[in-house]
């Protein structure tokens, strides 16, 4: 280990290693501060890992899988924590953090506003002056240009940054003598939505209009740059307005913007320079925070600041020429072709030269990745793929760090993910304070998107339905093996967009015949119950066969109910199986997944089906059960032949009387609706399985009157047959 010196000349014992974690490392505000912390601590020899994630939306939108790379804050590898914390929108994301870092024995320095949470024992704030730098700001719209009727937009009421810019507001308009006027605070989101918005308001003269706006971030400041615009409304000659906080988007606005920029940089050297004080167990000294400079656009009457300007449309020159090279390139459809994992490294590798400025870029992949239905294994799979260095895979703890190369260098750790999946994370290598960009995220987002697609290449489930040659595959019919539907089923629940459910159907309860059913005949019964089943299902379910027989079905949104009614409507118009065992031989019903495991919801679905076997057991000791169920089965055998006239006790050699309660007592229905849901199965079958006409249907199943057919239907089914020929496609 090569000999390190502090500050002062003392001497370090290690090569000091600060984590650095942070939401979205490539914003503008974040980078700033990254690129700070990372001048220092490379000038000193010491290592920089950024722990970020790539979306950084909310929990809502369900791609929680990225937060888990803030697993990596336990790595043993880290010295200190820098945190940023403005940098984390979501509560619950700040909340999981707090309670990681809590139960950590690692100094913390925490740069921008206090979070709620993180102990303050090890915890040393950092931060710019929002108070002061607002302060500097109003008080230029007033000194500079002499306005007196000044409106404030801020953030959220509770929020400590909003309340403390709404302090400097304040403070310029006290040194000035301006009366504070309530009315003229504004609060917002920090979003463009909020500048939207209070502009209109304006526009429509619900607002007087003032001589000057002065928004809490840039982007409110946009959105009323933006509508202003529309409303033909010309800024400054007619309102001006400025915004604290800069971003380098602001080049494409108009006018341009005339903000506040804080001193990120700045703030990220004192940062860093405080960790290291920690780290060598001395207490950081407490200085002025950093001051940031007015940035002159032309929203407001001062001259535009051209050097700065020309910098920005350089980089934005920069942004277009790399937007093209990166939408034009072959890596997407290299990797949509890969088929080995080797392949795909090997084309990521290829196109690093997307990934400016980096020297390396390594993909840590859990060792289990591949398999949804798992629990996460605790070591990751990990290889360097760029080109010139060594890409021996080798293994490591999936918090683990220490493998990292032992050299002065900022690596950034950022997740692999697709939703809620957690596939690992790729660490990309700086040798100088960088910071990457928003390409990064793009070649990220499609890394993900091919592995997922390179998993479903790989996976058994994906060669077994295609190929129908393992154990995953029930040899009698080719659906699903119950083996094949288990390990799918994680997979399955986990990338449903809707609410998931399961539907179970347990055939041939009860053989009619005398004498055992031949193989050959009952092979061919389950195949043509299965070829209806397809033909009615087609690509909305998930389609299983267990070793008892079971029918499974996974399937994502819709009607549960009326698709298990469906399922059932498709069993009871294979007349063989009605031969052989008859309509009461089989039970069906389903169960909500909800997060639960394939055992749960499979018992769930079987215990539904055991009450209904025992009643349909029951009620075949009656006493006329066999003498009845043959006129039944010949009904729903041929439902359409049932509207002709005919006595149905002569048939059974019974009075009407005896034949209504018999009848009523051995199949839990009365003859009458059972010849209705008869034919209306019919009917849905159709429906569901052919492109013929309402009016076809009908009279096809014995309707005369089609206006009858769809007040019965709707009457029983609780929907019109338009509607129910949709089922499916929800």
């Amino acid at each position: 280990m090569i000999q390190l010196y502090g500050k002062g000349g003392s001497a370090v014992k290690h090569r000091p290693t600060i984590g650095i974690v942070t939401a979205y490392a490539s914003g503008y505000a974040e980078s700033e501060i990254i690129k700070g912390a990372a001048e220092v601590l490379l000038s000193r020899g010491c290592t920089a890992i950024i722990i970020s994630n790539l979306l950084n939306f909310s929990d809502s939108t369900d791609v929680t899988g990225e937060q888990q790379i803030y697993d990596l804050v336990r790595a043993e590898a880290l010295d200190a924590l820098l945190i940023l914390t403005e940098s984390f929108s979501d509560e619950k994301q700040k909340q999981q953090l707090a309670q990681t870092v809590k139960n950590l024995n690692l100094p913390v320095i925490a740069a921008g506003a206090e979070l709620a949470g993180f102990p303050p024992e090890r915890c040393f704030y950092l931060n710019t002056d929002d108070a002061a730098d607002m302060e500097s700001l109003t008080a230029h719209l007033i000194a500079a240009h002499g306005f007196r009727s000044i409106d404030l937009l801020t953030g959220y009421p509770d929020s400590e940054p909003s309340q403390r810019r709404r302090e400097g507001y304040l403070r310029a308009l006290g040194a000035y003598g301006i009366p504070a006027e309530p009315q003229r605070i504004h609060y917002g989101d920090f979003w463009f939505d909020s500048g939207i918005a209070l502009a209109e308001r304006y526009i429509r003269g619900e607002l007087p209009m003032p001589e000057a706006v002065v928004c809490a971030s840039c982007y409110m400041a946009y959105g009323m740059l933006r509508t202003f615009a529309a409303a033909g409304i010309r800024v400054p000659e007619q309102i001006t307005v400025v915004s604290y906080d800069y971003s380098e988007e602001r080049i494409l606005y108009r006018p341009l913007l005339t903000c506040y920029r804080r001193a990120r940089r700045e703030l990220g050297r004192s940062a860093a320079e405080a960790a290291l004080c920690m780290i060598a167990g001395e207490k950081p000294q407490i200085s002025e925070p950093p001051r940031g400079e007015i940035i002159h656009g032309r929203s407001c009457p001062c001259t535009c600041g051209l050097p700065e300007y020309d910098s920005e449309l350089l980089a934005a020159q920069k942004r277009h020429d790399r937007e093209f090279l990166t939408i034009f390139n072959g890596m997407e459809l290299a990797l949509a072709d890969s088929r080995r994992l080797e392949d795909y490294c090997s084309i990521l590798g290829r196109d690093q030269w997307m990934l400016t400025d980096a020297a390396a870029l390594w993909l840590c992949l859990r060792t289990n990745w591949y398999d949804l239905s798992a629990e996460p294994e605790q070591t990751v799979s990990c290889r360097c793929i760029t080109p010139w260095l060594d890409n021996t895979p080798f293994t490591a703890g999936a918090d683990d760090l220490s493998w990292l190369p032992d050299m002065s260098a900022a690596f950034y750790c950022l997740p692999l993910f697709l939703k809620r999946h957690y596939m690992g994370y790729a660490v990309l290598q700086y040798n100088a304070p960088l910071c990457y960009d928003d390409f990064l995220r793009y070649w990220l987002k499609t890394a993900s998107l091919a592995l997922e697609n390179l998993r479903m290449k790989s996976d058994l489930h994906y060669l077994l339905h295609c190929q129908n040659m393992s154990d995953h595959t029930d040899s009698m019919t080719g659906l699903y093996s119950e083996k094949g539907i288990r390990q799918l089923y994680g997979s399955f629940t986990e990338t449903g967009e809707r609410d998931c459910f399961m539907t179970v159907m347990q055939t041939g309860l009860f053989e009619r015949t005398a004498e055992p059913m031949r193989q050959e005949q009952r092979i061919g019964i389950i195949r043509r119950t299965t070829d209806d089943l397809r033909t009615l299902c087609r690509d909305a379910a998930i389609m299983a066969r267990t070793d008892s027989g079971a029918f499974v079905f996974l399937f994502s949104g819709g009607d549960a109910e009326q698709i298990c009614g469906a399922i059932t409507a498709a069993l009871l118009q294979s007349t063989d199986y009605i031969t052989e065992y008859g309509v009461d031989s089989f039970v069906c019903a389903y169960a909500r997944c909800d997060g639960r495991s394939y055992d749960a919801v499979y018992a769930d679905c079987c215990e539904q089906n055991r009450v209904q076997t025992e009643a349909i057991r029951s009620r075949r000791d009656s006493y006329r059960y066999k003498q009845l169920s043959a006129l039944r089965n010949a009904v729903w055998s041929a439902p359409t032949d049932t509207f002709q006239p005919f006595d149905p006790a002569q048939a059974a050699a019974l009075d009407a009387d005896t034949f209504r309660h018999s009848y009523k007592k051995c199949f839990g229905i009365s003859f009458q609706k059972d010849r209705i849901h008869a034919r209306l199965c019919k009917c849905k079958y159709l429906l569901l399985t052919t492109a013929m006409t309402t009016t076809e249907i009908a009279e096809l199943c014995g309707y005369s009157d089609t206006k009858f057919f769809l007040h019965q239907f709707s009457k029983f089914t609780g929907t019109t047959p338009q509607r129910y020929r949709r089922i499916f496609e929800k």
